[in-house]
């Protein structure tokens, strides 16, 4: 029986089913952009469990780095909505912040805003967790708020804590704010990130790559590789209808997508000489961006200033319902990551959503991705520079053959060992593994 996630009332019905209980305390419910939704289409398919998740607010909008797109959903889930949720047949609960939580942020030192933050999260998390007793906490992220108030609380009523763990979280941070590796703020988030890596009872990693770094902040923890993956069932080609035409696309159009956040870590700096270099060599090229980030406004100037803009076409944040269309409208899907600390050991969720659709990709060859995919998959470029970039697009371009193979190869490798239904097995046995260790 699949896990079904129901109000915190369900706990006491002496009718149901007696499941074991887990809360996974994470950022955004329903998820915001790709790589958030790992967590949720895990606890979709995770078997034999009652799963509820129990929503923080991001810190970066109380910080006030972020992009439009997250405000809204800031003011919609933590400042106007009711506490309760409901979406792809799970539950959710938000923390929602009182008013002079936010104030706080406006008014005083950022150190006392958070510190304000996490207590009072802290109390409205342990409160939650005393009405539905779980059984494990999940924790989606080792991120400073969410994160942190996710395991105190759990710590406060003895509950095991299983980390899940998506990215090399300060340098992501660091990254994304242009903070400096070296300076204070940074050392302050590393040391949040340790205290969270090191107090966990199981952590599961994306990457052997990852999981090196998670051993560097000193966790002891058992860990476990369990992959990104696509909900294969979501994106399929064949029940899929493309938006090329709505989002003015001709037929003869060569269209190179990417989607995500518009980041310094995502390859933002290479892709206006890359746009420029496709187009000079393909003339009918458009490119498709799909998701918004700190650096677009920056990135819009960048074309204007070359005479690029109306080859680009800006989606925007869009739906996750409506990825599928936008993914078919492409010939070539890109994923143009530096090599970071931060990219290094990352395996994007984009990476198999494109695979799914079956549109060939074009993807640094950095080493967590080597990890899952190789040469039958899509084709690499080994350092993010646009003169190889660009190369390499415009030969698949010119190649249907190698467009199709590239396709039908890469769906079926997506298929076969990155459904999502397959991973939340592997991720399911570790919550097994987690309770029973406590019960024994």
């Amino acid at each position: 029986m699949s896990a079904t996630v129901t109000s915190p009332e369900i706990a006491d019905d002496v009718t149901a089913i007696p499941l074991p209980r887990a809360v996974v305390f994470a950022e955004y419910f329903p998820p915001y952009m790709g790589s958030d939704r790992r967590i949720y289409d895990l606890m979709r398919h995770v078997r034999d469990w009652r799963v509820q998740f129990a929503v923080a607010p991001p810190l970066r909008v109380l910080g006030g780095r972020c992009e439009e797109a997250l405000r809204d959903y800031f003011q919609q889930h933590f400042i106007d909505a009711d506490q309760e949720d409901e979406a792809g047949g799970l539950h959710g609960h938000y923390f929602r912040l009182r008013h002079w939580i936010y104030a706080a942020w406006r008014v005083l030192p950022m150190p006392l805003a958070y510190v304000l933050t996490v207590a009072y999260l802290v109390k409205r998390a342990s409160r939650h967790l005393a009405q539905v007793r779980p059984d494990i906490v999940v924790l989606a992220h080792p991120s400073y708020l969410c994160g942190l108030v996710g395991l105190i609380a759990a710590r406060l009523h003895r509950v095991p804590v299983l980390l899940d763990y998506p990215d090399a979280w300060t340098p992501l941070a660091v990254e994304t704010a242009g903070l400096r590796p070296d300076g204070l703020r940074a050392k302050l988030l590393g040391g949040l990130e340790r205290l969270v890596a090191r107090s966990c009872d199981t952590i599961v990693s994306i990457s052997d790559g990852l999981t090196r770094y998670i051993r560097t902040l000193g966790s002891r923890a058992r860990i476990e590789v369990v992959a990104n993956g696509a909900d294969v069932v979501h994106f399929d080609p064949e029940r899929v209808v493309s938006r090329r035409e709505a989002l003015g696309f001709a037929p003869g159009d060569d269209v190179v997508l990417y989607s995500g956040r518009l980041e310094l870590w995502s390859g933002i700096d290479a892709l206006v000489e890359t746009i420029e270099r496709v187009v000079e060599r393909r003339p009918r090229a458009r490119f498709l961006f799909v998701g918004d980030g700190s650096t677009a406004v920056d990135f819009v100037a960048q074309l204007d200033a070359r005479g690029l803009r109306e080859r680009v076409v800006f989606a925007g944040f869009q739906r996750f319902k409506d990825m599928p269309a936008l993914i078919a409208a492409a010939d070539v899907a890109i994923v143009p990551f530096p090599s970071t600390p931060t990219t290094d050991v990352c395996v994007p969720v984009k990476l198999f959503e494109y695979l799914a659709m079956g549109v060939p990709v074009v993807t640094t060859g950095l080493p967590a991705i080597k990890e899952f995919v190789d040469v039958r998959h899509v084709r690499f470029v080994e350092r993010l520079e646009a003169s190889q970039l660009s190369a390499l697009i415009c030969d698949l371009l010119d190649d249907p053959q190698t467009r199709l193979e590239l396709a039908r190869d890469g769906a079926e490798h997506c298929r076969a060992s990155f459904d999502y239904r397959r991973l939340a097995a592997q991720f399911g046995r570790e919550m097994e593994r987690v309770r029973t260790a406590v019960a024994v």
